[in-house]
């Protein structure tokens, strides 16, 4: 938005006089548009090739003059041409650092205006920005596509259709009520409690306004920061569009139009299966769900499992994994046999089935005209990619919940639910669409009877919930003093999957002997590469700047579930302490001082007596019962 002739008070004013306050949402959407485009119009600009934020108008000139000399020079083959060429070459380079000093010098890594110094850096440290915007190339049959409409397109055709390649069995919608899953939630739960979205009050809607953060994304002209600006002027208005959304269960089909963003996962970046759609949604959008999701996570708590771990106040990946791993502990403790599968789901959100789902949500208690709207919530749903500032054609999404939206987290939660019912015989860890059974015994025999009869039970629910289970990409381990894993495999859905010494779940390697050693290794190695990059960075920063990118890329490493593998042996400590140590002699520039020392110098302890403190805060929060149910007998 062009915001040169922006005057508040008359944009403030005007907004006043054209809000429609009957709660027609469309109304609403085009006086507030109206006015926006009248004082704040969308501003085009050209966004030149190279827009490092340290390069001026003077090095610019340099560069172009460089590339012309070199091109001279490559056409005349000239030998006084190419030392033109190198003479200004080596000018660019060392006008380059030069400005790069000086601009790292007026940057600190907090206070205002610092995204472009962490866009700068981030870089150096990961390659998840290979990939941003209009940078993207495809590779489709053998054809390179580089124009951005023609990306925009692929990418939009192949996410609305991610599920037709796989083979989902479909439960006929006539005869949902004898689906299995929805006969089990009915007995355990008979409708004891009745749900229904109740209207809000403005000042519902003003804390969710004023908690909206500016700098998070979203689609749509109408910005977070323009609505806190004029939050006054639009409170009753987006209050009565609420309130009518909810007593006619009608959710804004405005507000259902997803701007997706392909963001790059892993391997190769010209691969349009190795990127994830995330949804941007209004701004609006946004109060909208937030309300709606306030009201379902109260009624969730009485019935949400403790062994769903995603996307719940208060539960993580540590506390799922710390549940798994003193289950185990406790049954090698007593020579036992720890039998797991790790279980990969394809495309899971994608996939979830819109009928089944409020069949589902009405099974626990939504009366019909709250599982009315959720329906309404998830039909009518469009789509477009936006590649750099081009849009493809808007496509209607017919299943699955949208990534990136607020409700599609606990709508999904309410859908796999019921899988912890169908297990019988042994114990469940699941976060998100990650779902690892176990079974523990005292023989292997026992182990594997019940882990395999529990396996199939898994895998038949996948399927009838119209999941699409992954064998290829199962883990099995077994665990105990006379295991071999080498020596074990199992056939699941005609696949034969070996059994292996190590496993990974939710970004933990975890090993046979639970001494966490691997993991340990394989963070000091990611730690190591990160602070390779900055020490080639080192000459351009001040103490502070380098203290700051120490702590966010190269210590952070170790503070990712550290509960799990803080108790580990002293070789693995030593080479944690080494890594602190190489970092705070590069960010004090002391390579001959004594770690003690180093660490007195930067007012800070060892990553054991850090992972210690945390360990004494969840020990409290568990007393006095701010951690989950699941970790209140953990201590």
């Amino acid at each position: 938005m062009c915001c040169k002739k922006f005057f508040e008070d008359c944009f403030l004013n005007e907004l006043r006089l054209k809000l429609d306050n009957s709660g027609n949402f469309s109304k609403f959407n085009k006086g507030f548009k109206t006015v926006l485009d009248k004082h704040a119009p969308v501003k085009v600009t050209k966004i030149r090739g190279n827009t490092k934020p340290h390069i001026n108008k003077v090095l610019r000139k340099e560069i172009m003059k460089r590339s012309r000399l070199k091109n001279k020079a490559n056409k005349s083959k000239n030998v006084d041409d190419f030392k033109k060429y190198k003479t200004q070459r080596n000018l660019v380079t060392n006008l380059n650092k030069k400005l790069k000093k000086s601009y790292f010098k007026t940057k600190l890594p907090k206070g205002k205006n610092v995204k472009d110094f962490w866009n700068f850096c981030k870089p150096y440290f990961t390659n998840k920005v290979i990939c941003k915007d209009d940078n993207i190339i495809l590779v489709e049959e053998k054809e390179i596509i580089r124009e951005n409409y023609k990306i925009s397109e692929t990418f939009n055709d192949y996410f609305v259709n991610i599920t037709n390649e796989l083979e989902i069995f479909q439960w006929d919608t006539n005869y949902l009520d004898n689906h299995p899953s929805i006969i089990l939630i009915q007995q355990k739960f008979q409708k004891s409690i009745v749900f229904r979205f109740n209207t809000v009050l403005p000042d519902q809607v003003l804390k969710h306004i004023l908690d909206m953060d500016p700098k998070k994304s979203s689609s749509g002209e109408i910005s977070a920061k323009v609505l806190k600006l004029a939050k006054e002027e639009v409170l009753i208005p987006i209050t009565e569009c609420i309130n009518k959304c909810i007593t006619t269960n009608n959710f804004p089909d405005e507000l259902k139009n997803a701007d997706i963003i392909p963001i790059f996962k892993k391997k190769d970046p010209n691969d349009k299966s190795n990127y994830r759609p995330i949804s941007l949604l209004p701004t609006i959008s946004k109060i909208f769900e937030k309300i709606l999701n306030d009201q379902i996570t109260m009624f969730a708590e009485n019935v949400l499992s403790n062994k769903l771990c995603g996307f719940r106040k208060g539960y993580s990946t540590q506390i799922a994994i710390l549940n798994l791993v003193k289950n185990w502990q406790e049954c090698l403790d007593n020579k036992g046999i720890v039998g797991t599968v790790l279980m990969d789901l394809s495309k899971a959100y994608d996939c979830l089935p819109h009928n089944l789902l409020v069949e589902k949500l009405k099974a626990y208690g939504f009366d019909k005209s709250s599982s009315t709207l959720i329906r309404n919530y998830l039909l009518n749903r469009h789509q477009r990619v936006r590649i750099g500032s081009t849009f493809s054609c808007y496509k209607e999404i017919h299943k699955g919940v949208p990534q990136g939206s607020i409700l599609g987290p606990i709508l999904f939660n309410f859908f796999i639910n019921d899988l912890m019912f169908f297990i019988h015989e042994t114990n469940v860890c699941n976060y998100a669409d990650d779902t690892t059974i176990y079974s523990c015994s005292s023989n292997y025999e026992e182990a594997l009877e019940l882990l395999l009869n529990d396996t199939h039970r898994t895998l038949n629910w996948f399927r009838i919930n119209s999941m699409v289970a992954n064998p290829g990409k199962f883990q099995i381990m077994f665990l105990g003093s006379k295991i071999n894993n080498n020596n074990i495999s199992l056939i699941i859905e005609n696949k034969c999957i070996k059994c292996k010494n190590e496993v990974t779940l939710l970004g933990i390697d975890i090993d046979e002997k639970l001494t966490f050693t691997n993991h340990i290794k394989n963070l000091c190695d990611k730690a190591n590469n990160r602070l390779r990059a900055l020490t080639r960075i080192r000459r351009f920063l001040s103490i502070e700047q380098t203290k700051y990118l120490s702590e966010a890329y190269i210590m952070s490493t170790f503070k990712y579930c550290p509960l799990i593998w803080m108790f580990c042996n002293k070789t693995a400590n030593d080479l944690i302490n080494n890594v602190h140590k190489r970092s705070l002699r590069l960010t004090y520039d002391m390579e001959d001082v004594d770690f003690e020392d180093l660490l007195t110098q930067d007012k800070s302890c060892t990553v054991h007596q850090s992972n210690l403190r945390t360990l004494i805060l969840e020990i409290y929060k568990s007393i006095y019962h701010l951690n989950p149910p699941i970790m209140w007998e953990f201590f």
